[in-house]
Order: C-alpha cells, then sequence, then structure tokens
C-alpha cells in the first residue's frame, strides 16, 4: 500500500478535527512537549532527551554526531566511547522518516563513508544495533488533569524476510515474494544480506535492518494479544 494511501485517514481526522475545534493546529496539542505534537518535523534526540530513568534504561545507547564538518575518526571513536557504544552500530539522521538513511554500520571506515556522504549540518545518531526480530509500537493517551491513562493501541512490526527452501537463492526468494519485492524496487535501500545465498529449508533470512512498509515490512495488531494478557 502507498505511503500516501495509508496518510489519507490522518489527514481526513485532521481536518475533521481542524473544523470541530475551530483549529488546524488543536492536533499538535496532543504531545505538547514534541515539535508539532510528534505529528512531524520531530528529532529522536528530542525524544530521548525527556526520557524518565526507566525509558532511559531500556534505550539502546546512544550518541549523536554533527556533520558541519566531516569529523574526523579520533573525534567519532571518542564519542562513541564516551557514550559506551562499539561497533556494529546503526547511523540514522536525527529527523528522517520511514527508514530512510538508516544503515548498520560494522566498522569505523563503513561509518567514515556515510558521515562523508550524510548531508552537511545535520545530525546523525549513532545507536547500539539489537538482533531481535521485531519492533512493538505503544499508543497510549494520559487525561492531564487526572494523569490517567489508557491503551490506544499496539503495533506489532516486523522487518522483511523470506523462507528458504533449499533451492532458490535470495535474490530469487524475493523475486517470488510480493512484500519482499518492495525492498528490491525501494530507492535508496538495499537488501542487508548476501543475495547469492541459498538458504537452506525452512532458514529465515531477515532482508533489512528497517522494518518500514516500503521495504516490505510487515505491520500487525497485538492489541488483543495484549488484552488476551
Amino acid at each position: 500500500m502507498p505511503k500516501w494511501l495509508i496518510c489519507i485517514p490522518l489527514a481526513v481526522q485532521w481536518l475533521w478535527l481542524a473544523v470541530r475545534y475551530r483549529s488546524t493546529t488543536l492536533p499538535s496539542a496532543a504531545n505538547p512537549c514534541i515539535t508539532a505534537g510528534g505529528l512531524v518535523g520531530e528529532g529522536k534526540l528530542e525524544y530521548f532527551k525527556d526520557m524518565g530513568a526507566r525509558a532511559r534504561a531500556a534505550t539502546a545507547t546512544y550518541c549523536s554526531v554533527r556533520t558541519d564538518l566531516v569529523p574526523c575518526p579520533v573525534d567519532v571513536l571518542q564519542i562513541m566511547a564516551k557514550a559506551g557504544l562499539e561497533f556494529p552500530v546503526i547511523a540514522k539522521p536525527d529527523l528522517g522518516l520511514c527508514g530512510y538513511g538508516v544503515q548498520k554500520i560494522d566498522d569505523l571506515a563503513a561509518l567514515m563513508r556515510y558521515l562523508e556522504a550524510f548531508p552537511r549540518n545535520e545530525v546523525v545518531v549513532l545507536q547500539e544495533y539489537l538482533s531481535d526480530e521485531g519492533e512493538a509500537g505503544i499508543f497510549y493517551a494520559r487525561d492531564p488533569e487526572t494523569d490517567q491513562s489508557h491503551l490506544l493501541g499496539v503495533a506489532l512490526r516486523y522487518y522483511p524476510r523470506v523462507i528458504g527452501d533449499g533451492v532458490r537463492s535470495t535474490a530469487a526468494l524475493i523475486d517470488a515474494d510480493p512484500r519482499a519485492r518492495r525492498l528490491r524496487d525501494a530507492p535508496h535501500h538495499a537488501a542487508a544480506c548476501d543475495l547469492l545465498h541459498i538458504p537452506a529449508r525452512d532458514e529465515v533470512v531477515r532482508l533489512a535492518t528497517i522494518g518500514s512498509t516500503r521495504v516490505g515490512g510487515l505491520y500487525r495488531n497485538g492489541a488483543p494479544a495484549y488484552r488476551h494478557n
């Protein structure tokens, strides 16, 4: 499904709320401490700096590097060491969307190539690489007057993958899978695996470091499982 199609219900709801409450910016007040309420234009570091102790303890280690000038390798290593980071890391724009610019970086040489190619006067976030096979997004609302909160929804996100048959290469498996083919056709994002490898039967091959739908990621509703537990 195209990204613009997914956004249509959000835009319709925004317009409805704007008309109902006579304010085009009112929907952005849902998260008043975040730029535009977290709807658009906020950076990752903006979230990180306001986290409490529990959230910070559960967040993968990170640091940031400015690209006003291309940093020298020694400076980059010092920044990483101060944060307690080691390779591999995930490099990503502080301000970004849909996984654009997100890469797994295995060594200093690869990181320097990434920084040299990155636009100037921007901020790059380096974060600990986690090999977990998926992510969960938890959406909740809190009443500012009573401080009571309730769960709105849980989104389970899975990275794009194919399952081997012992015969075809990873590239052939991608070509045969409509969802996985999105990765092949996605601009600015290469597969994070060996396309010539022939996976064994039932072997799961993770194709990318991001779970965006534009590269074949899968989203599922996790709320029923949460309510069941």
